[in-house]
């Protein structure tokens, strides 16, 4: 079980030592996201976007490891993690990414909860249940987890990582996506049902 120390890295709070590192970071994950954002209509922009940005992700990973906050800051090391986790056509890629980020975990240079977050996402990609709950699916009554491998264990496991409650990480989720289909689909009650009204 990976338990993580509350303390504040030290690493957190100090310039980066490879700022032009860090910037590089953040013009992939723009690139990442300006089309993410497009929605489904922009799906072949966005597999375009992170494949051409995938063999920068990957040289970054074989130069330095896993970038942590004291090399990049922590916006731009959390960036390169969500690269990390859109690169689902490469798991191969994922899985050598993973025990590097652990690392830098442990060293409270990298965000716990993002090393869930791909934990989780490498198990779902390949067939397996997951240990956290990061991964959800809509259902007819809302957001629900992918398949846990130990339901007893989630909320330790969740805890000790730094996220909240499953339940509570559901509830934000269909509150988004409320947010984001506003006189569409909405979740009301626990159910998707077509619009607003509830019909």
């Amino acid at each position: 079980m990976l338990l993580l120390s509350a303390a504040t890295a030290p690493a957190q709070q100090q310039a980066p030592r490879n700022p032009k590192l860090a910037a590089y970071i953040d013009s992939l994950y723009k690139a990442d996201q300006q089309t993410a954002t497009l929605g489904d209509s922009a799906a072949a922009a966005y597999q375009r976007a992170i494949h051409t940005n995938f063999p920068h992700v990957k040289a970054i990973l074989e130069q330095y490891g896993f970038p942590g906050y004291d090399l990049v800051g922590k916006e731009a090391s959390e960036h390169y993690w969500l690269l990390v986790q859109h690169s689902d056509f490469e798991v191969a890629f994922q899985k050598k990414a993973l025990p590097l980020m652990h690392q830098q975990v442990m060293r409270n240079n990298a965000t716990g909860k993002f090393y869930a977050y791909l934990a989780d996402r490498i198990e779902v990609n390949e067939g397996r249940k997951q240990r956290y709950g990061t991964q959800i699916v809509m259902t007819a009554n809302g957001y629900q987890p992918k398949p846990l491998a130990d339901t007893t264990q989630v909320a330790q496991l969740r805890k000790s990582i730094g996220l909240n409650t499953l339940a509570e990480y559901l509830n934000e989720s269909n509150e988004v996506f409320n947010m984001l289909n506003k006189g569409h689909s909405q979740i009301i009650n626990g159910r998707l049902v077509r619009d607003s009204t509830g019909q």
